[in-house]
């Protein structure tokens, strides 16, 4: 089946559903899907699908070989672990993930994408199945005035300023 009925069949039925729900890029890979720690757990632990070494001062781009669908009103904050505070020296933004990030076949095909920043003076070496970000999914409300700027979006990192 191609990406692109896919997206159509998940989209249709999806949006019919409260929940979210996480999937792999690519079904064949070992990706491990984010799960909860606990029952009580509000964040979904995201996994390193791979080894990797940040060397100091150094951005990367990791592809987390997930993407996510969700209602809506509804959006995945991701965040860095609070245990990894005191392991490493980690830079890491809040990210949100809007519901709308991967109804696109081009979005679906990259995923959840973490930008990590080793603001220490050593390398730092993750390795493949560390869990290093959480995500929490919130819903969330429109003004009663609401006018997006856009109907849809046509990509990732800053598409909705384009």
């Amino acid at each position: 089946m191609s990406v692109t009925s896919l997206l159509s069949r998940l989209k249709v039925r999806f949006r019919k559903f409260s929940r979210p729900r996480f999937f792999k890029v690519d079904e064949d890979s070992d990706v491990i899907l984010p799960t909860r720690g606990t029952a009580g757990s509000a964040g979904y632990d995201f996994f390193m699908p791979h080894d990797i070494i940040i060397n100091p001062k150094q951005t990367v781009a990791i592809q987390t070989g997930v993407y996510v669908h969700m209602p809506e009103d509804m959006t995945l904050i991701l965040a860095l672990r609070s245990s990894m505070m005191t392991k490493i020296s980690f830079a890491y933004n809040i990210s949100i993930i809007d519901s709308d990030a991967y109804i696109n076949p081009a979005s679906m095909k990259r995923g959840v994408t973490l930008m990590l920043t080793n603001i220490g003076d050593k390398k730092i070496h993750i390795e493949k199945g560390s869990r290093v970000v959480q995500g929490v999914f919130v819903k969330y409300y429109t003004t009663v005035d609401d006018k997006p700027a856009r109907k849809s979006r046509t990509g990732l990192f800053g598409s909705t300023g384009k």
